[in-house]
């Protein structure tokens, strides 16, 4: 991942965050929301999505769960990306 932060490469690390989304597309919401057992999991637990990207698993599992809490942690330069994606830049 330093490769990609690098001035040099800046075009790909760009692009990297969709191209997580393409891998992650087949399944991959159905495969998080059913794949546990996150009903029995008591109101408020905290879930922490640890290299999370910009978070499409996560706000998935988000919308299924609404009681549980959740975090997606990643690098620096992964959450200004997730910020940029979802203000639309």
């Amino acid at each position: 991942y330093e490769w990609l932060e690098q001035p040099e490469n800046l075009l790909s690390l760009r692009k990297f965050p969709n191209a997580m989304r393409a891998t992650t597309h087949y399944n991959s919401d159905t495969v998080v929301t059913q794949g546990y057992e996150w009903e029995k999991l008591p109101e408020g637990s905290l879930v922490v999505d640890v290299a999370g990207g910009i978070g499409n698993l996560t706000m998935a599992l988000a919308g299924t769960h609404k009681h549980l809490r959740y975090v997606v942690q990643d690098r620096p330069a992964v959450i200004k990306a997730a910020f940029d994606v979802s203000s639309g830049h």
